[in-house]
């Protein structure tokens, strides 16, 4: 039930996250806004991605620390 509730969450963090994301400079027809570069540069696209990361190894930390413990009391 725990990786029940911790899946809903992050699922309802990833899409909240996700509504932020919106039109600004550098996504013209004329300029460079699909680039890596400009992914990796600008700070809303860099926070988001930094975010998602953080959430990501998170989980990743609580699954083998459920693990652990449910090796432990066996």
């Amino acid at each position: 039930m725990k990786n029940r509730n911790l899946y809903s969450v992050t699922v309802s963090l990833l899409l909240a996250l996700s509504t932020v994301v919106s039109a600004h400079a550098g996504h013209g027809v004329d300029s460079d806004g699909n680039s890596l570069h400009h992914y990796l540069t600008e700070p809303l696209h860099l926070g988001i991605g930094i975010a998602v990361i953080g959430i990501v190894a998170f989980i990743i930390y609580k699954l083998k620390q459920s693990k652990t413990k449910t090796v432990k009391e066996k």
